[in-house]
Formats: C-alpha cells, sequence, structure tokens
C-alpha cells in the first residue's frame, strides 16, 4: 500500500549539467492529477512536493 508521504514524494531521475532536475514521469503525472483536485492551493501542493522551498 502506497502511504501519503510517498504519494507526496517526486522521484529525481537524474540532474543536467546546468543543475536542473529531470523527474519521474509518473511521479510528475501525480502532481498534476493532484493539482486538478477542487480547491487544491498550488503553493500549498509545491511545498508538499518539495518544489517549492521558498
Amino acid at each position: 500500500m502506497i502511504t501519503p508521504e510517498e504519494l507526496l514524494r517526486l522521484e529525481t531521475v537524474g540532474v543536467l549539467r546546468n543543475g536542473r532536475r529531470r523527474y519521474d514521469p509518473a511521479s510528475k503525472q501525480r502532481l498534476v492529477e493532484a493539482c486538478l483536485q477542487p480547491g487544491v492551493s498550488l503553493a500549498g501542493l509545491g511545498r508538499g512536493w518539495r518544489c517549492n522551498t521558498a
């Protein structure tokens, strides 16, 4: 069974020379599906997925 913490984790598949990370397509798909839910805070999701740390 997948825990909520595992759902909220982007899997890094590599890092480019310029420092940008590449993410697993399935992880990105889960993030997109989560963003499409009604009443979702995009900033909150970004912090939860660790792609918005500001």
